[in-house]
């Protein structure tokens, strides 16, 4: 571990790999003293089912409505002198 304001003194770990121990390692010889813990792990409710949908089913003629608009948007591309530049 390379200690804040001390990059050129590594200090060499070399107790066990468990998280616990870790952590008391870092707060014994780390510049700030640092308070750590582990976190519990989370438990997730209705786990493997889906989120229900941000927004509602359709409604009747929306597809009939989504033809229209892309209709005229490609009318509005192209148009009768063909593809327009700005757009």
């Amino acid at each position: 571990m390379y200690p804040a304001g001390k990059k050129s003194d590594p200090i060499e770990y070399s107790g066990d790999r468990s998280v616990e121990s870790l952590i008391e390692f870092i707060k014994e010889k780390g510049t700030h003293g640092i308070e750590a813990s582990i976190a519990e792990p989370l438990e997730f409710q209705g786990q493997g089912q889906a989120a229900p949908a941000a927004t509602p089913e359709p409604t009747e003629g929306v597809a009939e409505k989504v033809k229209e608009a892309a209709a005229k948007v490609a009318d509005a591309v192209i148009g009768d002198e063909g593809v327009h530049d700005e757009l």
